[in-house]
């Protein structure tokens, strides 16, 4: 969607689909606001938005399909896919880096307002990784 939009399939004409995870919706709310509701409206407000996440990322993978069929037809752009082979590999060295920087990822600072356990771990079981 992305590539389409800022015209780079007018240049490109390969591109390698690697099936990454959808960019992530970033929700910016009042925390006065949110902490000042009843604990049941606040159960419920986080419910919808998770529900409302899952809809609009059903949504990105349609969008996406549309726009690799756009880019085909319009421009002229091969996508192509790794083999599994690939993927496995490229997995196994995005294992690596996580492991070599996971300490980095979940320092937690005397500033920190959200001090998880492991942010890491949290954020790979929420990408399904």
């Amino acid at each position: 969607l992305v590539c389409q939009l800022t015209g780079k399939f007018a240049t490109v004409k390969h591109y390698t689909h690697v099936k990454y995870a959808q960019g992530a919706f970033i929700w910016i709310f009042n925390k006065k606001w949110f902490n000042g509701l009843p604990s049941d409206l606040q159960k419920t407000f986080k419910e919808v938005v998770h529900e409302v996440c899952q809809k609009l990322r059903k949504e990105a993978v349609g969008q996406e399909a549309v726009m690799i069929e756009a880019a085909e037809k319009k421009n002229g752009v091969t996508f192509h896919e790794l083999s599994k082979k690939t993927i496995k590999k490229l997995r196994k060295k995005g294992d690596a880096v996580h492991k070599k920087y996971a300490s980095k990822i979940n320092k937690v600072y005397a500033t920190d307002k959200y001090k998880p356990a492991n942010y890491l771990k949290e954020v790979q079981k929420y990408m399904g990784y």
